[in-house]
């Protein structure tokens, strides 16, 4: 599960508005994890907005990792909020192209 994740020997890429943390995966498929803290917005509903664009910009990456399954976790920091869905993707994308885990 996720929360064996830190134990597990991973690779993280940060940036100054997120971290995402990748470690091989025990099960047959990718899993992604997202993090948005209340320290970020005290409100359910901006969390869970972050959350739906992450994972629509990360489905695909995800789909389209090398062989093996990946676990990922992405962690937001508060420096994130404000940022819209374009840049957002853009940020993401310029991040995953500097993993060695994507194709």
């Amino acid at each position: 599960d996720l929360h064996s994740l830190p134990t597990r020997r991973s690779s993280d890429l940060k940036t100054p508005y997120f971290l995402i943390s990748f470690a091989k995966g025990k099960g047959d498929k990718s899993r992604l994890g997202i993090i948005i803290s209340n320290k970020f917005d005290k409100r359910a509903v901006v969390r869970n907005k972050y959350k739906r664009m992450v994972r629509m910009i990360m489905k695909d990456s995800i789909i389209n990792m090398e062989s093996s399954p990946y676990d990922v976790v992405f962690i937001a920091k508060s420096e994130l909020k404000g940022v819209g869905y374009e840049r957002l993707s853009d940020l993401v994308n310029k991040a995953l192209s500097k993993s060695p885990f994507t194709g």
